[in-house]
């Protein structure tokens, strides 16, 4: 069985070793994932693990 994980700002840019400005100016221009909100009112966020790992899949393949 597959499972959904979530991951939190931090293990986001542990995984990309992007900073959090660099992550969210790279949102805002469409060249990553966008996060979701765990809470309809709540400002806490979250990404897909699934969509970080294909965003870093992306990047290998381009440089290679």
């Amino acid at each position: 069985m597959n499972y959904l994980k979530l991951l939190r700002l931090k293990e986001v840019i542990n995984r990309t070793g992007l900073s959090k400005s660099k992550i969210y100016d790279a949102i805002n221009t469409g060249e990553f994932p966008k996060p979701v909100k765990i809470f309809k009112n709540g400002r806490a966020v979250c990404w897909n693990e699934k969509s970080i790992n294909d965003f870093i899949s992306k990047v290998l393949e381009q440089v290679a």
